[in-house]
């Protein structure tokens, strides 16, 4: 399915309406790197929608809609970065000739093990050292590069996109690739929605696939504005948002219990004004 060619516009267009991935607008930001994840999906032939859909699931659940690159917890500096990652996460807030290997990126490469695992390779295509200059991961085209190559050959965790998407298997709960199976529910949410707008986005196509999912809670919709628990570390923690389905619940439950106290109330008080009279 992947061979056949994606028609971009057709496939913003279902991306930037759809209620829980984009809400109706997209960040330029987000336009433009998304094209580099398709340019670099096609450049590389690989052999399933399903690998491109979850890779755009995990950038959106760790940095975002505005889909670029980040320091870990959004900070906008390195003493900022640094200074969070004390505060939050002292258990990798190591400091190392002054550098501290916090998530960067699309995927928020984490510990300073795992810029070495990339070291070597991102010299050799990009000439920069990002152990040296651990801000580099922030590049999009080396943040790309990162998650592409940590999720196809498993240098995250050993998981890889091909235990979880074959010809013959689709398993939408693949965030161990990346951390576990936290927040495993909303990744593949976000990645079935992707999956949906690039199939209905093939030159030949019949028809758009259906919803992926019909009903949406702000609560879906409110947590993909913003970056989820990183995958090779951590963006920023998930606060939660309301869903007003169950505040109406709640509000319906606690206005039962009060009525039904004042009634016991009322039948109390006439109780006793009927023994008063005997």
């Amino acid at each position: 399915m992947a061979s056949k060619a994606m028609n971009r516009d057709k496939f913003f267009l279902a991306v930037r309406n759809d209620p829980v991935l984009f809400g109706g607008s997209m960040a330029q930001s987000a336009v433009d790197n998304i094209n580099l994840f398709i340019d670099e999906f096609e450049r590389r032939s690989l052999p399933l929608l399903t690998w491109l859909a979850a890779m755009l699931a995990t950038t959106l659940g760790e940095v975002g809609r505005a889909f670029n690159p980040v320091r870990e917890g959004f900070r906008q500096t390195d003493a900022e970065a640094q200074a969070y990652v004390k505060r939050n996460y002292p258990h990798y807030a190591q400091v190392y000739n002054g550098l501290m290997y916090y998530g960067r990126g699309f995927v928020q490469l984490t510990w300073l093990a795992n810029y070495q695992k990339f070291r070597a390779e991102i010299i050799a295509r990009f000439g920069v050292d990002i152990v040296a200059v651990p801000d580099a991961v922030l590049r999009p085209d080396i943040a790309i590069y990162i998650l592409f190559e940590g999720m196809i050959r498993g240098v995250f965790t050993g998981k890889k996109l091909a235990d979880y998407f074959t010809a013959t298997i689709t398993n939408w709960y693949f965030r161990p690739i990346i951390n576990g199976m936290d927040k495993a529910a909303y990744h593949a949410n976000m990645a079935q929605r992707f999956n949906a707008a690039a199939v209905a986005s093939l030159e030949d196509a019949p028809k758009p696939p259906k919803d992926v999912v019909n009903n949406v809670t702000s609560r879906e919709r409110n947590a993909a504005k913003g970056g989820g628990v990183g995958g090779a570390g951590t963006a920023a923690a998930d606060g939660g948002s309301f869903d007003w389905v169950a505040v109406s619940i709640f509000v319906g439950f606690v206005v039962l219990i009060v009525v039904a106290l004042y009634l016991a109330y009322r039948k109390r008080k006439w109780f006793a004004e009927q023994w008063s009279r005997l």
